[in-house]
């Protein structure tokens, strides 16, 4: 890969005014890794002309002059391959367009993955102003909400922000449920990201967030269950967490989950987390109310078979 410097400053137009200054300069600064960005923010290396060093939550307005140092920008020295096909679209409008993820796509580069879903779609749909509407971990499958308008983005995160958007999973999740989880209701607290690719949330009960799961057992397995969570609250990491914390963690979880019987599972060939954002439930920029929903993948029933079967 061939190298070129550059010394650059970024105006944001109409359309990014409001935008976090990170995700802003992830869009603009092609061929810059995403850790070295985040790197830039944190050393105070980023600034816009006539202020202080800037933080990477904070937004951007109208006619602001982003100056930057030095870049080191990656240049192909081969014509780059044909961009991965798309997920299945599951809905699709002017502003918005909901895929079916698929386990193991991270919806962004970064971390050690070259390129997410975010990074294809803009290259597939370059005369679209694709922006990721919310998060999905890379190993969860399901419904992902991608703006294609400014408009969409931020009336679809005002509904996040209000609690307007249901959220409904389906988990594979070790133990026994109980009717005592019918509503996980523990607070979390998101941790500092060591790194990328770190993050991190738990319980808190003193400097956490109110957190709120509810829980309904769809089939009791010999040694598992398969459930249904809607989540009431949006924290990082929530499903995960308050399954762990209430002693049903989910399989194949590396980060919260039982070690133990995660590595038993992979040794049969299941590799992957089972959780999947079932269905989401929100309202369109003209104000109409969909449900989208994301087929639930066939290895759920599956795994289920093979635990009921193994325990047998």
């Amino acid at each position: 890969m061939a190298k070129r410097t550059e010394r650059r400053s970024l105006q944001v137009g109409a359309h990014h005014a409001g935008q976090r200054i990170d995700n802003f300069l992830l869009r603009e600064l092609k061929g810059v890794p995403r850790p070295l960005v985040y790197r830039l923010l944190r050393k105070g290396s980023i600034k816009i002309a006539g202020g202080k060093k800037v933080r990477p939550d904070q937004r951007v307005k109208q006619g602001d002059l982003i100056l930057l140092p030095q870049l080191a920008l990656s240049r192909p020295d081969n014509p780059e391959a044909p961009a991965a096909p798309e997920p299945p679209v599951l809905h699709e409008c002017d502003d918005l367009i909901v895929f079916a993820k698929p386990a193991g796509l991270a919806v962004h580069g970064g971390s050690g993955i070259g390129s997410g879903l975010i990074e294809r779609l803009r290259k597939s749909r370059a005369s679209e102003r694709i922006e990721l509407a919310h998060r999905l971990d890379r190993d969860t499958s399901g419904a992902l909400v991608v703006a294609k308008t400014r408009a969409g983005l931020i009336d679809f995160h005002r509904q996040l922000r209000t609690g307007q958007v249901r959220k409904a999973y389906v988990a594979v999740a070790f133990g026994k449920w109980r009717i005592s989880m019918k509503v996980i209701d523990v607070p979390l607290r998101k941790l500092t990201p060591d790194g990328p690719g770190s993050r991190r949330a738990r319980i808190d009960r003193v400097d956490g967030s109110c957190s709120v799961t509810r829980s309904r057992c769809r089939q009791q397995l010999q040694q598992a269950a398969l459930l249904d969570l809607v989540l009431v609250t949006g924290r990082t990491h929530q499903a995960r967490v308050h399954l762990a914390h209430v002693g049903m963690p989910i399989v194949g979880d590396r980060r919260y989950g039982d070690f133990a019987a995660n590595r038993r599972v992979a040794a049969a060939g299941w590799r992957r987390m089972f959780l999947h954002a079932y269905s989401l439930q929100f309202s369109l920029p003209g104000g109409e109310q969909v449900r989208i929903s994301a087929p639930l993948p066939r290895e759920f029933a599956q795994l289920c078979q093979w635990l009921d079967a193994e325990a047998g």
